[in-house]
């Protein structure tokens, strides 16, 4: 077995990890075990453990990510919903972010604006309304999309950039409804 600090060890893992690694790892695995260079077994467990090991190494999806963005969101819809109602007695309306945290209305790590490899902005707009945003804290790698929902309940998509300081108007007429 090589030295883990070879190049050809880091060569090997980069190329395992890569999109196209874990399909060579199990072709390879394969070709060897028809050659008869690995032991024979008939119960499948030692493909079993090479796969099981290239899938561990392949990098995460963005679509898993921005599937769990899309939830964040709809979880700070409906903790808007719950702290308007909570906050009538006090005409408060719609609350930030770090307000829905404080309130327990959103996990910690939600109301910090950080979550699972997307950056998430809330604030309320008026009294009436709220907006929201979550786009990815690494373009093409944790995300493609970025999303945005208000008072509505409806969540909406754009695939890139969009600077979150243009006005709420012009959000909706350049994004899609998620689905479409």
């Amino acid at each position: 077995m090589p030295k883990r600090s070879s190049f050809w060890w880091t060569a090997a893992r980069r190329l395992v990890a890569s999109a196209v690694g874990p399909l060579l790892l199990i072709s390879g695995f394969l070709a060897l075990e028809a050659a008869g260079a690995l032991p024979r077994c008939n119960c499948g467990w030692c493909f079993g453990v090479a796969l099981g090991y290239a899938r561990s190494l392949t990098p995460h999806r963005p679509a898993g990510l921005e599937s769990r963005a899309i939830s964040a969101l709809r979880a700070i819809s409906s903790a808007q919903s719950l702290f308007r109602e909570g906050h009538k007695d006090r005409v408060r309306g719609y609350g930030s972010l770090a307000q829905l945290g404080t309130a327990g209305l959103v996990d910690p790590h939600l109301a910090s604006g950080v979550r699972e490899g997307y950056r998430f902005y809330s604030q309320p707009s008026s009294l009436y309304t709220w907006w929201a945003f979550a786009e990815p804290t690494r373009p093409g790698c944790t995300g493609d999309r970025v999303f945005y929902t208000d008072e509505r309940g409806q969540i909406f998509y754009t695939v890139g950039s969009y600077p979150i300081t243009r006005g709420v108007a012009e959000v909706r007429s350049h994004f899609l409804p998620v689905g479409q």
